[in-house]
């Protein structure tokens, strides 16, 4: 809820023009080098410590959002997290549009740090290693979903296609299960659908939903779950699939 708001907060403070940092959005012009085989995260990131003031070695990430066209063409970057300006800290929400060719921050004060987590670029570094030659973007490109997870947690591939990332490649899963405090960090890939229709005919206005109503069979789903094998140290429960 907490991520949900800021990126709420951030999209009012952008619509209303704001760009100064004494009222809570910095706007800065960036333009990221062009991804040949990978999105260029890690330059985005680069810029956006920079432009945040954060010092680089305090910061932890709460959850990042990468979207992708059908290209594979950058086309939006949010990222959320905690470091520390100046001696106090802060918890940051950035958000990066290429086509737009701008960079706009927008910074809390108030939060708490978290006592653990992983560095920004370890999950962006991890996004940038997917084989993306081998993933089908479908019509509408790719979403990118990582965030911190803890408590217990069951993993099956019953109901999501799981995958250990390692070296470029996907080592299918069939469980992962997590008993911990510590935080672990998911990373999901999912072919985005597009918008609903929404239709009007007299008085009367319908929504028409565009995704596909179609079971998907295992190992061929639009969407996914990937892990790192940092994260799967941290995992009670590792199961590879039968035959791998």
């Amino acid at each position: 809820m907490r991520g949900f708001m800021c990126i709420l907060l951030l999209a009012s403070a952008l619509a209303a023009g704001c760009s100064v940092p004494g009222e809570g959005v910095q706007t800065v012009a960036f333009a990221a080098p062009q991804n040949t085989c990978a999105p260029p995260l890690a330059a985005v990131w680069n810029a956006t410590v920079a432009a945040s003031g954060v010092d680089n070695r305090t910061v932890v990430l709460d959850q990042c959002r990468v979207n992708l066209d059908a290209e594979g063409s950058l086309e939006s970057v949010f990222l959320e997290y905690f470091g520390v300006a100046e001696g106090a800290e802060q918890f940051c929400s950035a958000r990066y549009v290429p086509e737009q060719a701008e960079l706009s921050i927008w910074q809390d004060g108030t939060a708490i740090h978290p006592a653990s987590g992983v560095h920004p670029i370890a999950v962006l570094a991890a996004i940038e290693d997917l084989p993306f030659r081998e993933i089908a973007f479908g019509e509408e490109g790719l979403a990118i979903f990582a965030e911190s997870q803890s408590g217990s947690l069951r993993y099956t591939a019953e109901y999501s296609d799981l995958f250990l990332l390692e070296n470029g490649t996907l080592e299918p899963l069939s469980e992962v299960a997590f008993s911990t405090d510590r935080p672990w960090y998911t990373i999901i890939v999912a072919r985005r659908t597009a918008p609903d229709l929404v239709t009007t005919e007299g008085d009367t206005t319908g929504v028409v939903s565009r995704a596909s109503t179609v079971p998907e069979p295992p190992g061929r789903r639009s969407s996914f779950t990937v892990f790192t094998p940092g994260e799967l140290a941290q995992a009670e429960t590792v199961v590879r699939m039968e035959g791998r």
